[in-house]
């Protein structure tokens, strides 16, 4: 039985553990765990009577809500495989993940109507819409009436764990987005990795921002329902409305991405007038931290005991976590760069270009070894056998390790910038421009040098209502990094272009500067 389990298996267990406790809450939307049962079965059943197979891929097009977590479950109930559409893509794109995965069948809420209708009848292969909010479209099925109405019980479709799960795509800093394959075993093992990580017990009443699409959102979600606890989704980040949740249900568990989404919280003017002392835990990644993100926290919550920082990929679905005290900000400062040692049942090696080990203290590629990694790129069996070896997930990424076996995460292995015969990691400069007080964000790249073949230059956001100088930049990482660390040339930008995760998307950054030459 249990080689047999998938995450549906865990959720039905809750329901039957907790039938009157609050499984998710979507604005003024409650809904208990027997009442999320009965509404994922009879979606399931009801895709079932449209035609929908085991092995059909299906479109989730939504902003975060509790909508989407219950198609989510109910599309991998009856073995057809979820695609979650990231949200913020314009009309054009959306065309391209429906093409690109063939998707039988779209769900989508009122919200992208403009978008779908742009798309002027141009789904591709799928044939079967599914609509979520009023004015329903001609031909569309109405998704609350397929949650509402019809058979409750188990649609009984018999799941192997090494089944396609879900479709998950990159998150797009480097390029063109793929389409990561995820089995229902990777999505078992993700939850049982999430809930040893984040401790969660079945009293957990979590926040969760980070986008539904993407494994950061999804898989912490996931796990806390595995562990009979409470999910509180939201859709924006409004400090205010976040202040009045954790206040007025009682959260005790909070994951913004990225780090720098916390000032918002902590900085905001009125923050003094919500009660934010049932915060335990906090998890952040994606970006930057620093010692005055992880002061911040301590000094905003509490009754803050886990703060966790960590690395992890699309494609392994695991990878590093740290914890993060209010001592080691103050009297370890370098160690909140550190992203941590291996989450549990992860292997991590650094190896160099020739696959080797590296010794401790230099630096390497990491790779990871984890029942929670994906199988492969759709229709990229090429990239597939590149980035996946003998089980392991060759990452891309350059980390090093120190004698203490923390992870230090230096820069993508292809986004090192070769600066007069060195080697400059972008990550190490970017860090310590971070630290600068008028600095909101930043990223270093590689551009074309007369001097040193190719440049140093920092792309620099300066925090509203503060001033800074290419000079000032410039010293300012001369004074703390080796001298050919430095940028030799400064841009700055109102808005660096981010990814939905909060990323910086470097390539459309090269794009954009294409023309800057330094001297």
């Amino acid at each position: 039985m249990y080689d047999s389990m998938t995450i549906n298996d865990l959720l039905d267990i809750n329901v039957r553990r907790f039938p009157q406790k609050t499984a998710l809450v979507y604005r003024a939307r409650r809904i208990t765990y027997s009442e999320m049962g009965r509404r994922i079965n009879r979606l399931a059943n009801n895709l079932l009577e449209l035609g929908v197979g085991k092995g059909d891929r299906v479109g989730l097009y939504f902003y975060n809500c509790h909508n989407l977590v219950e198609a989510f479950f109910a599309t991998l109930k009856i073995g057809a495989v979820a695609v979650p559409v990231n949200f913020r893509m314009h009309p054009h794109e959306v065309k391209w993940v429906l093409d690109k995965t063939r998707c039988s069948t779209l769900m989508y809420s009122e919200r992208f109507s403009a978008t779908i209708n742009a798309l002027n009848g141009g789904l591709g292969t799928a044939r079967r819409i599914v609509y979520c909010g009023a004015n329903i479209p001609a031909g569309a099925h109405d998704l609350e009436s397929l949650c509402r109405e019809g058979n409750a019980e188990p649609p009984g479709v018999v799941l192997n764990p090494d089944d396609w799960a879900s479709l998950m795509f990159t998150g797009g800093t480097t390029g063109e987005p793929k389409a990561a394959i995820y089995t229902h075993r990777s999505y078992l093992w993700q939850c049982l990795i999430n809930m040893l990580t984040t401790r969660l017990q079945s009293d957990e009443v979590y926040l969760n921002h980070p986008p539904l699409f993407h494994l950061a959102g999804m898989g912490q979600t996931l796990a806390v329902l595995a562990a009979g606890g409470s999910a509180i989704i939201v859709d924006t980040l409004n400090p205010l409305e976040i202040l009045g949740l954790i206040q007025s249900e009682r959260i005790t568990f909070l994951y913004l991405v990225p780090p720098q989404l916390y000032r918002r919280l902590t900085e905001h003017p009125e923050i003094r007038n919500f009660d934010v002392s049932t915060i335990t835990k906090v998890v952040t990644s994606a970006g930057g931290n620093s010692p005055d993100i992880v002061r911040s926290l301590y000094g905003t919550f509490p009754n803050l005991k886990l703060c966790l920082y960590g690395w992890g990929q699309t494609e392994t679905g695991s990878g590093t976590v740290h914890e993060l005290t209010a001592d080691m900000a103050v009297k370890e400062p370098e160690k909140t760069q550190s992203v941590g040692r291996p989450i549990a049942f992860t292997d991590i090696r650094l190896v160099d270009d020739e696959g080797a080990e590296v010794p401790v203290g230099e630096m390497g590629e990491a790779i990871v070894r984890t029942p929670s990694s994906f199988i492969g790129y759709l229709d990229r069996p090429e990239l597939t056998s590149e980035i996946l070896r003998d089980g392991w997930v060759h990452s891309g990424d350059i980390f090093e390790q120190d004698s203490n076996g923390f992870y230090y995460l230096r820069d993508r292995k292809k986004d090192m910038v070769k600066c007069g015969g060195e080697n400059v990691f972008a990550q190490e400069v970017e860090a310590v421009l971070l630290t600068h007080p008028c600095v909101d964000n930043c990223a270093i790249i590689g551009v074309p040098s007369v001097k040193y073949g190719e440049g140093i230059l920092a792309v620099v956001k300066v925090a509203e209502g503060k001033n800074l100088s290419q000079d000032e930049v410039i010293q300012y990482c001369k004074e703390r990094l080796a001298s050919y660390k430095k940028p030799q040339g400064v841009v700055f930008m109102d808005g660096l272009p981010l990814n939905s995760l909060g990323k910086i998307q470097k390539f459309k950054l090269r794009e954009m500067l294409k023309h800057i030459q330094l001297d």
